[in-house]
């Protein structure tokens, strides 16, 4: 498959405007990310993988119209995170159906087999994509870190209740409240940077803002009172999408270290204080019912994954929640070109 010349100078295409929603430029530069991410990951697993199903886009014709129809569908979410969410779907398909996953994984042509398997039956390739429309799901990342930042730099410590959006109580709130109980400690703020291929990261020297970031993350106190995680999914009863937040909680080589897995399962079986889940479409009518009751409304790593009339709802509802001098923090993939913003941006000022 040729890929498209004109993003040639960057195979990541990490700005997309609307002269690159056509199909076939998505696929494009789906098929360039692919391609640069060969031999690349943190583990043999990773790497077997992103060579594999580089191979596999490249030579399989129906694969590509399979991901040339999901990008059309949903052209909020980069073709570089539709690669990246592909390896958690596949995780998770693996996870459920092999207890040994990953060992064995470092095969390259193990990997041809299973994509055969996934991509070539249909019940198999409907789980598959459904599982690219689910939020990403883990309480082992550290993305709370970013909220409590934003809590703490404007002033709320006390009582602060919280609004998050689209996450499972896996994920941001609940292990937020959980270290802010004192009962995990934060890991440290690291800076990287990458070579021109965009491969390696490279640890840069600690600096007065990352020194400044740990000393605020590790010596200041939030009290969190009575918040809410929204969600359309509930992960202490619905067991695929527990499933789907274990496998992308972990990185493949991780799932051998039990030092982790350990982590992930205390952190899932725990009840923190004031911590409630509800599920409810953060897009839906009946979050008018929360109007000015939050001090903040979190939205991490959701927004990418609605189509743009769901944005500018979801938006609009966590502007209704928060209170008047209360923060909307949003976190998210959703790449844009600076000129040329996705109109979710005209939310703000409706």
């Amino acid at each position: 498959m040729s890929v498209d010349r004109e993003n040639e100078t960057n195979p990541f295409c990490p700005y997309e405007g609307e002269e690159q929603k056509e199909p076939s430029g998505r696929l494009d530069c789906f098929v360039s990310w692919l391609e640069s991410q060969r031999d690349s990951g943190p583990d043999v697993f990773t790497r077997a993988y992103n060579s594999s199903f580089a191979d596999y886009v490249d030579k399989n014709a129906d694969a590509q119209n399979y991901f040339g129809n999901f990008l059309e569908e949903r052209h909020l979410v980069s073709p570089s995170n539709v690669a990246r969410l592909a390896l958690k779907s596949f995780q998770a398909i693996e996870m459920a159906d092999d207890s040994t996953f990953p060992l064995g994984r470092d095969n390259t042509d193990v990997w041809q087999r299973t994509f055969d398997k996934i991509l070539g039956n249909s019940d198999y390739r409907t789980k598959f994509f459904l599982n690219l429309l689910l939020p990403i799901a883990s309480n082992i990342s550290e993305r709370g870190k970013l909220l409590k930042a934003a809590v703490l730099l404007n002033g709320l410590e006390d009582e602060v209740t919280i609004a998050d959006f689209g996450a499972s109580l896996n994920q941001n709130l609940k292990r937020l409240a959980i270290y802010e109980e004192g009962n995990l400690t934060y890991n440290r703020v690291e800076l990287f940077s990458r070579d021109t291929t965009n491969r390696i990261a490279v640890r840069r020297e600690e600096n007065s803002t990352t020194t400044s970031f740990n000393h605020l993350m590790r010596n200041s106190h939030l009290t969190i009172g009575p918040s809410i995680g929204f969600d359309l999914f509930n992960a202490d009863r619905d067991e695929i999408f527990r499933n789907w937040a274990r496998s992308n909680s972990f990185y493949m080589g991780e799932l051998l270290d039990k030092k982790l897995t350990k982590q992930f399962d205390r952190l899932a079986g725990a009840r923190p204080n004031n911590i409630q889940i509800q599920t409810r479409d953060i897009c839906g009518l009946d979050m008018q019912a929360y109007k000015s009751s939050f001090d903040v409304v979190y939205l991490s790593t959701i927004l990418y994954q609605l189509t743009s009339d769901d944005v500018e709802l979801a938006i609009k509802n966590a502007i209704n929640c928060v209170k008047p001098d209360g923060l909307v923090v949003v976190q998210d993939f959703v790449e844009f070109d600076q000129n040329n913003f996705p109109r979710f941006y005209e939310a703000w000022d409706s």
